[in-house]
């Protein structure tokens, strides 16, 4: 977990169908909780893992802290195959700011080959 309370990855080692991943994430919860956090949002592949521990799938557009802190800069950014879930109530407006830029196409020059 990094200092601002988020968990960058979770990924079980080689126990996958013996409920480490769900342990882990009931603790994370739990600690979430305890700092009286109202919503957890997240990006998954893996979104039936999620929904089991009580995620619903949110819009990508529900959740702009999350894009605006960490998916603007991704190389996967417009073609990202995870899917946006929640716990909790969604968060009613952004905290961030907008990154510079962000929104704006991008063109990308390739060498051409002759």
């Amino acid at each position: 977990m990094t200092a601002d309370g988020r968990v960058d990855r979770l990924r079980g080692a080689g126990d996958a169908g013996r409920g480490g991943g769900g342990r882990l994430v009931k603790a994370l919860l739990a600690e979430a909780k305890r700092h009286r956090v109202g919503c957890i949002c997240l990006f998954t592949r893996k979104p039936e893992f999620f929904a089991a521990q009580g995620f619903s799938v949110a819009q990508r557009d529900d959740i702009p802290d999350k894009i605006y802190k960490d998916c603007h800069a991704c190389p996967r950014f417009h073609c990202c195959d995870e899917v946006a879930m929640v716990r909790g109530d969604l968060p009613k407006f952004a905290i961030l700011p907008e990154p510079a830029g962000f929104g704006k196409a991008t063109t990308l020059l390739l060498p051409v080959r002759q």
